[in-house]
């Protein structure tokens, strides 16, 4: 089988050219005045971004999680769900800490039940000194005030696993059920609402807050809000071949399965903060366009958790796209006319006899 004729050609991608009244996010749209016909595949060559991102960023700053009230000498439980959300910058771990306790101070009533012997619990949080967090849960009162218990709620944007919460210390809407409607010990409903929920049992994965003495639910590992692991580069229009896919959990059946995105990259933050990431490497990621024209496309910067970031979040980068083409032999009008007039006249060339 003949191989193919592949040639490469090269964009470099500012953001710095993108329209800043067109919207605020990390992305911008490339048009070719000159489309790029009989694309093969592309990859990213290059790319580079300063590692200076904001760690509390939009879409990806809120702390879920679920409070249960048990009365004294009760049977039945009630619970609710409470989140706060922290102003967008950046922020040392401790900060970070600083800044959860002065949100939750400022909820007005954290209460689950109309119990007049229920009162708020003491929530705080602080960056220890082996790089891990620490939240002091202490259900106050005189002695009627029952028990209380805790339990962080996640999703892919919120802090609490960069926090270094493990999963067993977590429950994740996305690993229940969309349809399962039931609490029991194995399944618990988490959701959007913050409307209160009765449990005849206690389910053994809550944290029980103390009476009075506070307890301490520690992250299992150290934080890493501090750093960011990387980012996705993602183009819809060059991903099309579909050769890219990514794993998530069916929420019919919690399967895991693995569908097509449009990813053109991970890129790796493996450099210090406040130094530049450059991402340069011998084995692109190719993906396959089947032999289209290239006229418009779009890239897009998005976090670990798959949200767009903004750009006034995450600082200005520098793309290097490599498209391969196939090489068609071209055969012109004017060779073609050529070819025929040469085998014309060669069939209608007079015959010489020789004597």
């Amino acid at each position: 089988m003949e191989s193919l004729k592949l040639q490469r050609k090269y964009i470099h991608v500012s953001s710095d050219h993108r329209f800043d009244q067109e919207h605020d996010e990390a992305r911008i749209k490339v048009h070719m005045h000159t489309p790029i016909k009989n694309v093969h595949s592309v990859a990213v060559k290059q790319f580079s971004i300063a590692n200076a991102m904001e760690n509390i960023r939009s879409g990806e700053q809120t702390l879920r999680w679920l409070e249960v009230y048990q009365p004294q000498n009760g049977d039945e439980a009630i619970g609710k769900i409470f989140s706060v959300d922290v102003p967008i910058g950046y922020y040392t771990a401790a900060d970070l800490c600083t800044a959860i306790n002065a949100q939750i101070s400022a909820i007005p009533n954290r209460r689950c039940s109309d119990d007049t012997n229920e009162t708020d619990a003491t929530i705080t949080f602080l960056a220890s000194g082996t790089f891990q967090i620490e939240a002091s849960l202490s259900n106050q009162g005189s002695g009627s005030q029952g028990n209380k218990y805790f339990q962080p709620l996640t999703s892919p944007s919120t802090l609490w696993k960069r926090l270094g919460f493990s999963e067993q210390q977590m429950v994740s809407g996305k690993k229940r059920k969309a349809a399962d409607q039931n609490i029991t010990e194995d399944a618990m409903l988490v959701d959007d609402a913050e409307e209160a929920v009765e449990y005849q049992s206690i389910p053994p994965s809550l944290f029980q807050m103390g009476n009075g003495t506070p307890t301490t639910l520690t992250g299992r590992f150290p934080y890493t809000i501090e750093s960011d692991d990387g980012i996705y580069l993602c183009s819809h229009e060059l991903t099309r071949g579909g050769g890219t896919f990514e794993s998530s959990v069916n929420q019919d059946n919690l399967h895991v399965v693995a569908k097509p995105v449009d990813i053109l990259e991970w890129i790796q933050f493996d450099q210090a903060r406040y130094s530049h990431v450059h991402y340069n490497t011998n084995t692109p990621h190719f993906h396959y366009m089947n032999d289209v024209s290239v006229s418009d496309f779009e890239i897009s910067l998005k976090s670990s958790a798959g949200r767009t970031l903004k750009i006034n979040e995450c600082g200005h980068f520098q793309i290097v796209l490599m498209f391969e083409t196939i090489s068609h032999d071209e055969i012109s009008a004017q060779f073609i006319k050529q070819y025929n007039d040469e085998g014309y006249a060669l069939a209608h060339k007079k015959d010489y006899v020789r004597i």
